[in-house]
């Protein structure tokens, strides 16, 4: 049998396979189960009608509805609590001052709601695999009802 050489492609080659080994590890490596945690995150949906508040205070015994997420339809978790607001343009008068007043049948929803997620540097990741962070836009949906825009006010890790 003739003297194998190794040459510089076959050097390459087993430097790129460790290299993806190596990023792989390190990305993946805080994946654990120890690193999971119940986060409730409270998000709020402005300017909707009384139909989307029943939608989403629906239960099915004693239990608020499943949420998932809009793109990957993954489950995110579950409804905690909705708390409903009127919701309340501004306008102006003749003298230029905005004058608060409330739109008929328009309100502000409060959801919170319960999921398993990591924390990373300075957000959270949920059960979807959705970066959750104060100010977030996240699109999601339940049985009864599609939410297009919700912006997330609030996050507790328990």
């Amino acid at each position: 049998m003739k003297d194998k050489k190794i040459n510089f492609v076959d050097i390459m080659i087993v430097g790129i396979i460790l290299a993806v080994l190596i990023f792989v590890i390190l990305r993946d490596g805080d994946n654990s189960v120890e690193n999971i945690k119940t986060i409730q995150y409270t998000v709020r949906i402005k300017d909707v009608r009384h139909y989307t508040v029943d939608a989403l205070n629906k239960q099915i015994n004693n239990s608020f509805a499943d949420v998932y997420d809009s793109e990957t339809n993954t489950l995110i978790g579950k409804i905690l609590s909705v708390n409903e607001m009127p919701f309340v343009n501004y306008e102006s008068n003749l003298e230029y001052e905005l004058i608060p007043m409330e739109v008929p049948d328009r309100y502000v929803v409060d959801i919170t709601i319960e999921t398993q997620g990591r924390e990373k540097e300075n957000i959270f990741i949920d059960a979807a695999g959705t970066e959750i962070y104060v100010g977030a836009n996240i699109e999601w949906y339940t049985k009864w009802v599609q939410i297009y825009s919700s912006q997330v006010i609030d996050i507790e890790v328990l």
